[in-house]
């Protein structure tokens, strides 16, 4: 629904496929255990993106820093949330916790974060962001675990916490190393964030693509999202029954046209800011 606004950031790796390799040799320099280098070096790079769309392709040592610790922060919650969900696949393919396990997930995860830190003081300006938006992103899970009766504003604020602190890290640093201008720094912070935001409602809408129930993470979970709560559907009856004739209903009651629309009309305003965003830095 919302995947056409975030495949033209996508879109746009090719362009930047020369700074993307070299963000990738910044995280081998960081992490050098070869054997866990697999796992780091694959993904879809859009903070990356992000950030360098935002340096309007003046692009510098640091930004290739900040993109490098960016994608390990993201890739440390990324291990930890496998960890809390008990999810054994991501991207389709078996996750940190099925290959390697929770000691070591949670030992890797907590390493990156440190490491992280390390490399965070290279970036003095940012320093304080940098901290403070992984203090964001940690918040926003614990909200996600914590809120027992999300509503729809609930939902956007975790996705806002969880998911738009990094990307926008992303679009003010590489925005800010730009220029000093401090209207274009906000715009920025602000257009990173409700990125992160279409795209954490983006992924709960995928997570009902699967046609068997066991395949779908957040109703195994029974994770309470923003489109299960557009869809009108009885939450109660959602917590209390796991069954493929139940995931039947909630799948076509939260992919359906009904759904979508009520889902765009509580969108819109984050869509626009983002669409006119990349219009104008494309």
């Amino acid at each position: 629904m919302f995947s056409s606004i975030i495949d033209e950031v996508i879109s746009l790796k090719e362009l930047y496929t020369k700074h993307l390799s070299i963000v990738d040799d910044y995280i081998q320099e960081i992490v050098v255990q070869e054997d866990l280098l697999e796992f780091l070096l694959s993904g879809k790079r859009i903070r990356s993106i992000i950030l360098f769309l935002c340096s309007r392709r003046n692009i510098t040592r640091q930004h290739y820093i900040a993109a490098a610790i960016i994608e390990l922060l993201h890739a440390a919650s990324l291990i930890h949330d496998d960890i809390l969900d008990q999810n054994f696949v991501r991207r389709n393919t078996d996750s940190f916790l099925k290959t390697k396990g929770a000691k070591l997930g949670v030992l890797f995860g907590d390493m990156l974060f440190v490491k992280c830190a390390k490399y965070i003081n290279e970036l003095e300006h940012f320093t304080k962001i940098l901290f403070r938006e992984c203090h964001t992103t940690v918040y926003g899970a614990i909200l996600e675990q914590t809120v027992i009766a999300p509503t729809k504003d609930d939902c956007i604020k975790i996705a806002a916490y969880k998911t738009g602190a990094l990307f926008k890290c992303a679009s003010f640093i590489g925005t800010q190393l730009a220029t000093d201008n401090f209207s274009a720094n906000k715009k920025a912070a602000i257009f990173g964030k409700c990125f992160g935001i279409i795209y954490q409602i983006q992924n709960d809408l995928d997570a009902y693509n699967p046609m068997e129930y066991v395949k779908s993470e957040d109703y195994v979970n029974k994770n309470i999202t923003l489109p299960l709560l557009a869809s009108n559907f009885c939450v109660k009856n959602f917590v209390n029954h796991t069954s493929q004739e139940e995931y039947d209903h909630v799948r076509s009651s939260i992919l359906s046209q009904k759904t979508k629309t009520v889902l765009y009309e509580y969108m819109q305003k984050y869509c626009n800011i983002v669409k006119n965003a990349i219009q104008e830095l494309s």
